[in-house]
């Protein structure tokens, strides 16, 4: 690493005064990313990211989505970013529309506008937001297996393990905010119901093997490309989109804490407790999300040798 400073003696370069032009770009970038992070962290706090209003939305989602592409850009260049936000987009919106008319993988469903149940209608928004939200699991994924993605090139089992593991990662935060969104948010109706719970359960199986083909496919590509991944920037790097996700598993806090108590209606007639739906959520996202990200927080503090991959190095 490069030092940003100099010692007694020593006289700045006159070019560039106290860092190199190279320091002042990458400072300048991690600014940015922090910057999107806390704007996402006070986004998803602050509004309800599971309910039908597009406008309260539309922050978090493009602060998520820039960050995807900055933060990609800097761990798998610009022409991986895209790769990735191409797959997640095509594959998930495709899966959705074409599943809602079938009802296969997640049961029958359709999105609610203005009150009226749309079963040809997918929001083309929902492919942006899976695409930035899978981002942060797949960099929560490789935190957790030892920076994973730095060794698809050579290894056939991180190929495939690194995709498991960010499917589930990704799962845990659908299995949250999907019985919020069909019930509190009135997003999606489930047309053949359940009594058990907002939504089937056929439902997260469907999203995960989905967002799995979605991984798998990044993976892939990342393996058979030519083009050998950027080098490592520093730590700051592997912090950002672990905090990004564990901010958006707190943003349930503030909604648990203003809800009160009162019956909803939801899909075939089965009424739910809105004040016990915001619990539950809390209860699925601390065992599930926060252990995930938690669990990242813990490999990343780890002391420095004790680290697999240097890229994970602090």
């Amino acid at each position: 690493m490069v030092a940003v400073g100099y010692g007694f003696g020593q006289q700045p370069s006159p070019s560039t005064g106290w860092f190199t032009a190279a320091e002042l770009r990458r400072l300048g970038a991690d600014v940015g990313l922090w910057v999107l992070v806390l704007v996402g962290a006070a986004a998803g706090l602050v509004g309800e990211p599971w309910v039908d209003d597009f406008a309260g939305v539309l922050p978090l989602l493009v602060a998520m989505v820039l960050f995807m592409f900055a933060h990609g850009a800097r761990r798998y260049g610009w022409t991986g970013a895209v790769a990735f936000f191409a797959a997640a987009f095509l594959i998930s919106n495709i899966g959705a529309k074409l599943f809602a008319h079938t009802g296969l993988r997640f049961g029958h469903y359709a999105w609610v506008h203005h009150g009226e149940s749309i079963l040809s209608r997918v929001p083309y928004a929902l492919g942006a937001f899976y695409a930035a939200m899978g981002y942060l699991a797949w960099s929560i994924a490789s935190v957790l297996l030892d920076g994973a993605d730095d060794r698809l090139r050579t290894s056939r089992f991180d190929t495939v393990a690194l995709p498991l593991v960010a499917s589930f990662v990704m799962s845990t935060w659908d299995m949250v905010v999907d019985p919020l969104s069909s019930t509190r948010g009135a997003v999606w109706t489930w047309l053949d119901g359940s009594r058990d719970l907002p939504v089937p359960l056929r439902s997260f199986g469907g999203w995960w093997l989905t967002v799995y083909l979605v991984f798998q496919t990044f993976a892939l590509y990342l393996r058979w490309r030519r083009q050998p991944l950027p080098a490592s920037e520093g730590a700051a790097i592997t912090w950002q989109p672990v905090s990004l996700y564990i901010a958006i598993g707190l943003s349930y806090i503030p909604t648990l804490l203003a809800a009160s108590g009162g019956g909803l209606v939801g899909d075939a007639g089965v009424p739910w407790d809105r004040r016990a739906l915001f619990e539950t959520a809390m209860v699925i996202s601390l065992f599930t999300m926060w252990f995930a990200s938690g669990l990242a927080v813990i490999k990343l503090l780890r002391p420095s040798g004790q680290h697999c991959v240097g890229s994970y190095r602090s």
